[in-house]
């Protein structure tokens, strides 16, 4: 067991885990191009988990994705959203 990697502190959040629904969110966010690992880690840190990314537009003020995640219930969506 000692070969397992330590698990994060933010993983030990107060939040449960386990089956989740699929939900889709469409972020359109200025130009970044860090956007999309940024959004994984939003999602991550609220202890979602991304399932896809699509981009549906870049410009060159901005971009619009995609973004599908499994969350928990509706409260889990809101939270990811804020």
């Amino acid at each position: 067991m000692s070969d397992l990697p330590a698990v994060p502190d933010r993983a030990r959040s107060g939040r449960p885990t386990g089956a989740g629904y699929p939900v889709t969110m469409r972020v359109m966010a200025p130009h970044d191009p860090a956007l999309l690992p940024r959004l994984a880690e939003i999602v991550s840190d609220a202890r979602g988990v991304v399932t896809g990314m699509d981009l549906v537009d870049v410009t060159t003020t901005g971009a619009t994705v995609d973004l599908t995640l499994l969350a928990l219930d509706e409260d889990h969506v809101n939270e990811v959203a804020a």
